[in-house]
């Protein structure tokens, strides 16, 4: 009998707690990234010296163009709230992150018009900056998707009372996630960067104007 009445004992601890623990101790969060590679805006009507005032490092003398880009993120968090025996249970049940370019501008020195071989020339050079801009989002993708995971797997949810405690806690973990972006952001920012001045090395530059007469 002693041990009937442990056995059944047993069973009632194993099966209650479960119940407790289900409600309000682990996170689902949908995770949506798009992504906006941007429409190059190409501005012919200002000199060198006017747009490389816009030039986020220093020129090269032979500057002729200019592409600025730098890639920007945003997001929208959306609560998720359960309640069960007269308790609330908040936590982030989805995120929708924006990535991409929502300023790309190419200047082109306005003394070369658009007919001529240095204006095509140097167009198609920029074109190439755009790329690698592009590129870089895209190739990077997959390391934003892991870092917001990451970021989620350090989150709980959390029991509040009042309205403003649920608003707290999504502000809180939304801005966690962002936060935790940022350095790789900007990782992505320096990586373009170096590959647009390893394309306007002194080298790149002589096999350009090679190809025409009027520089």
């Amino acid at each position: 009998m002693k041990q009937k009445f442990i056995f059944t004992l047993a069973l009632l601890l194993f099966f209650l707690p479960q119940k407790a623990s289900a409600f309000c101790n682990a996170m689902r969060t949908q995770v949506y990234i798009t992504t906006n590679p941007g429409i190059a805006q190409y501005i012919t009507t200002k000199s060198r010296r006017e747009f490389l005032k816009y030039a986020s490092t220093p020129a090269s003398p032979n500057t002729v163009g200019l592409t600025v880009a730098r890639l920007s993120y945003s997001g929208k968090p959306q609560p998720n709230i359960e309640e069960e025996d007269g308790q609330v249970c908040v936590s982030l049940g989805a995120i929708d992150i924006k990535l991409g370019y929502e300023d790309l501008t190419v200047y082109i020195d306005k003394k070369y018009p658009i007919s001529s071989c240095e204006y095509k020339v140097t167009k198609r050079h920029e074109k190439q900056h755009v790329a690698i801009y592009q590129q870089a989002m895209i190739f990077f993708k997959p390391d934003i998707e892991k870092q917001v995971q990451e970021s989620l797997k350090q989150l709980r949810p959390q029991i509040v009372k009042t309205p403003q405690e649920r608003d707290r806690v999504i502000v809180e973990q939304y801005q966690k996630v962002m936060d935790d972006l940022l350095p790789l952001i900007e990782h992505i920012n320096k990586v373009t960067a170096q590959k647009n001045q390893q394309l306007d090395s002194p080298e790149s530059y002589k096999r350009t104007t090679a190809l025409c007469k009027n520089w």
